[in-house]
Order: C-alpha cells, then structure tokens, then sequence
C-alpha cells in the first residue's frame, strides 16, 4: 500500500482518491457463524470490490475487515460512485451469504486531504468512523 501511494505521488498523478471499507458488526458475525465462515466471506468481499474497482484502482486488505481502494485519478465523486457500486452490487449478490453485508467507508483524497499514506489514511479513518456513528453503511466523503 505505502509503496503503491509513493510510487503513485511520485510519477505525477494529480489527484488519487483512497477509500476506506470497513464492514459493520463483521465481529459478530464471526462469532455466531465462525472465523471460517467469515473468512469465506472476506474472499468473497474482495473479489466483489476488486469486480467493482479493479478496472481504475487497486483494492487492498488493509487488515481485519478492512479494506483500502486507491483510485489513481479519482476525486470525491469518482470514489463515492465506487461506493455506491458496491452497495448496489451486495443488493444484487446471488451468494446467499453476503446479502444483509454492510459496510461503512470514508473516502479521503490527494492532495486535497493529504500528501502522504498516513494523513490519507487518517482523514478516511476518521470519516469510517462518523458513518459508524451515524447509522452504519454509508459513505462519509
């Protein structure tokens, strides 16, 4: 991730939009379903982002339940339409297992929010938080 940012800042790119995905209560779910079960589902989240965002950005485990996007080139719009793709793809699942799965995201942009991974990080980390907050399952730009 840090290296994929610098490399990113370094060769130029204007802007590049991060967003954070954090799932809503993925805690419990591993606990009345098992870490198994969980960890099926974290695969099949990834492969469903990468369907989303792969084509313009890199998606990255973050860690946990986490998930970071990188949108070399994109703004807050551009995320927030990567967003709003992947709510519309988990209503549209046919796995069985994912439907019901919500998330909460903050998107945070360079240079805009930031000129380093960590301060990128920090601003959408704050705003997963305050879509937490606010009723889960939302983006936060």
């Amino acid at each position: 991730l840090r290296e994929k940012v610098t490399a990113l800042i370094e060769s130029g790119a204007n802007t590049i939009a991060l967003i954070m995905i954090d799932l809503d209560n993925f805690k419990e779910y591993n606990d009345k379903f098992g870490h198994l079960r969980g960890d099926h589902i974290l695969r099949l989240f990834s492969r469903l982002l990468v369907k989303v965002a792969a084509v313009n950005g890199y998606v990255i485990r973050y860690g946990g339940d986490e998930f970071i996007i990188l949108l070399p080139g994109g703004d807050r719009v551009s995320a927030k339409n990567v967003v709003s793709r992947i709510n519309y793809q988990l209503t549209r699942t046919d796995k069985e297992e994912m439907r019901g799965l919500k998330f909460s995201s903050g998107i945070a942009v360079h240079p805009e929010n930031g000129n380093e991974l960590g301060r990128l990080i920090d601003h959408a980390d704050k705003l997963v938080y305050a879509s937490k907050l606010n009723g889960r399952n939302g983006p936060e730009a």
